[in-house]
């Protein structure tokens, strides 16, 4: 009977291989959207502020938030980020938004340097 031996060197070159793999895929983790005020699909009356969390911090001078009506019209909006919690990112509207569907479409760029984006629409009753 013969066993198959695995000299030191391999055996450790096998474990750090390893290790590398696993964190490099952690470090290609991109912010992912986690919550949204409004939120998706939803109708709600007329919000004074948008806000999004992502799974992870953003760089607020790199990302963008932008708010259209019917699709196309851009909606003008001032940031309202908080330095004090990188993983949001926030807009209000200049004026009050009338009843329509609306759209936010967001583009953030993460610590780690990756851009990730997405868009999403809510109702104004």
């Amino acid at each position: 009977m013969s066993t198959l031996r695995i000299p030191h060197r391999a055996a450790v070159w096998v474990g750090s291989a390893a290790s590398c793999l696993l964190a490099a895929s952690q470090a290609v983790a991109h912010a992912k959207l986690e919550a949204a005020m409004p939120a998706a699909d939803s109708t709600v009356d007329a919000p004074k502020v948008i806000q999004l969390h992502f799974s992870e911090a953003v760089e607020a001078s790199l990302s963008r938030l932008k708010l259209a009506a019917g699709g196309d019209t851009a909606i003008a909006v001032a940031p309202m980020n908080d330095a004090k919690d990188p993983t949001t990112l926030s807009i209000r509207p200049i004026a009050a938004l009338k009843p329509g569907t609306y759209t936010v479409t967001w583009s953030v760029v993460a610590d780690d340097g990756h851009r990730t984006r997405g868009t999403y629409s809510f109702t104004v009753r």
